[in-house]
């Protein structure tokens, strides 16, 4: 089977941390089949128009695209009109040569469609969480590109919810849900050392359309909680990571606080650094006010942290609720405030959920099983 990802995340020389779960699954999908990557970037002065190459192994094919960057709904219809265009006539001559094109990214849905309508390869389309339930509903309205329902076969969901999502907006469209999973072998159990350590990894983007700014992922919100546990005078440490977490206004907040040597700003990370950094944390907070599945919810739980996070989304299929972890509304931050002083000061007390957190995730979320699972959804289409 010779499978093709159309994708605008996906790791390059210049960003080799970018999307790196889609590199895995890439990888996993190789061991099973001939693989190749169309990775969409914006072009850009003295980047061609198509670049083929490899990139760790992976036949790559970089599509430097044009994109005039105005929030008008006519620029954006005819951004997405010449995209497709320049797909289809760069990708003429190997789009044929394909079984399944999987496409990355419901924003990009449009996309993988017309290349089926075009030359009829089989298209499937993933749905991260975001792209579906934020950018897609705009994407449609464009000069009727909801089309992309026509051309194809199947819906694949990283999450129930997000199946549910999709079922309810389009209810002949075919679906399911493949959890991605994590790497067993990188995140596990260890034995945690005094004192307490929270975690926050989800740092400060301001994702515009969302409507929730740089707080889409609860960072904001956090900040607010932080300042009155800070009050409590606690014995714990608070470590921030993610984008814009070493900015000038994160730097500002934690100078501002009582006990500010009690948070650390990490930055943006390495996915090669989260492994050790969750086998340090005690807890790790994931406030955020829209998710498909986060991975640094499955992640935390094989590495036998306690989660405390939103109930929103897909959060309750990985936390599930008294279980494996605690879950609350994002916007009651006093709840909040109150489970962080109560997880800290009481920690051993929630040794079971941490348990059962590693075997939840042994039992579902073992990242070998999808990329078969992956191969058996394109045989069934």
């Amino acid at each position: 089977m010779k499978v093709a990802i159309l994708t605008g995340g996906y790791p390059s020389s210049d960003n080799p941390s970018k999307s790196i779960f889609n590199k895995r699954a890439v990888d996993g999908i190789h061991k099973h089949a001939q693989v190749c990557v169309f990775h969409i970037r914006y072009w850009k002065p003295g980047r061609a128009l198509l670049t083929k190459g490899k990139y760790d192994g992976i036949d790559t094919f970089i599509l430097a695209l044009p994109w005039i960057p105005v929030n008008i709904g006519w620029v954006n219809a005819l951004n997405y009109r010449l995209w497709q265009i320049l797909l289809q006539r760069l990708l003429k001559h190997d789009i044929g040569s394909f079984d399944v094109l999987h496409t990355i990214g419901m924003e990009f849905a449009p996309l993988g469609a017309h290349l089926n309508r075009k030359f009829g390869v089989k298209h499937v389309v993933q749905t991260i969480g975001s792209d579906l339930l934020i950018y897609l509903p705009k994407i449609e309205s464009y000069f009727g590109l909801k089309k992309w329902v026509n051309n194809t076969a199947c819906v694949i969901c990283n999450s129930n919810f997000l199946e549910k999502v999709v079922k309810n907006r389009y209810p002949k469209m075919n679906s399911i849900t493949l959890y991605r999973g994590t790497d067993l072998t990188k995140f596990k159990e260890q034995v945690k050392e005094e004192p307490i350590q929270l975690l926050f990894l989800g740092g400060f983007s301001n994702r515009k359309g969302s409507g929730f700014g740089s707080d889409l992922k609860g960072g904001e919100s956090l900040k607010s909680i932080w300042a009155q546990v800070d009050e409590r005078k606690l014995n714990v440490k608070l470590k921030i990571g993610g984008p814009n977490s070493t900015s000038d206004e994160q730097k500002s907040w934690r100078k501002g606080l009582k006990n500010p040597d009690a948070v650390e700003l990490l930055g943006q990370l390495s996915p090669h650094d989260i492994p050790k950094l969750l086998s340090e944390t005690h807890i790790v907070l994931i406030p955020s006010k829209s998710e498909g599945l986060p991975n640094v919810a499955v992640e935390s739980l094989a590495s036998g942290c306690l989660v405390i996070a939103s109930k929103v989304g897909g959060i309750p299929e990985i936390v599930m609720e008294n279980e494996c972890g605690i879950l609350l509304d994002p916007n009651d931050h006093v709840s909040w405030v109150e489970s962080i002083v109560k997880c800290t000061e009481n920690y051993s007390d929630f040794g079971q959920l941490t348990e059962n957190g590693r075997t939840h995730v042994e039992n579902h979320f073992d990242a070998e099983k999808y990329p078969l699972n992956l191969i058996e959804t394109y045989n069934s289409i």
